[in-house]
């Protein structure tokens, strides 16, 4: 709301939002712990919002990515989408 009524920032804003750890594969109750010996913590997501993404849904690819990548995807991604930087 905050960045859609702030005149300089609206429409012209994007975000991308993830997380520094997984939740990991255990139940419900100790959904929170993570590191090395919680299984599947390392598997985590990430959300991309705004007028330099294209809307489309839910998508899992096959391989491994990285979180130090992550910015040099954004990147590319704006890039692809008519951005000359991250700030649009």
């Amino acid at each position: 709301y905050k960045v859609q009524t702030t005149p300089s920032y609206a429409n012209n804003t994007s975000f991308v939002i993830t997380t520094d750890h997984g939740r990991g594969n255990q139940n419900p109750t100790t959904w929170q712990a993570h590191g090395p010996f919680t299984q599947g913590s390392g598997q985590v997501w990430r959300a991309a919002i705004g007028p330099a993404f294209e809307p489309l849904g839910e998508i899992m690819e096959p391989g491994q990515q990285y979180q130090k990548n992550l910015p040099k995807l954004v990147q590319k991604i704006a890039q692809l989408n008519g951005a000359t930087a991250l700030g649009r």
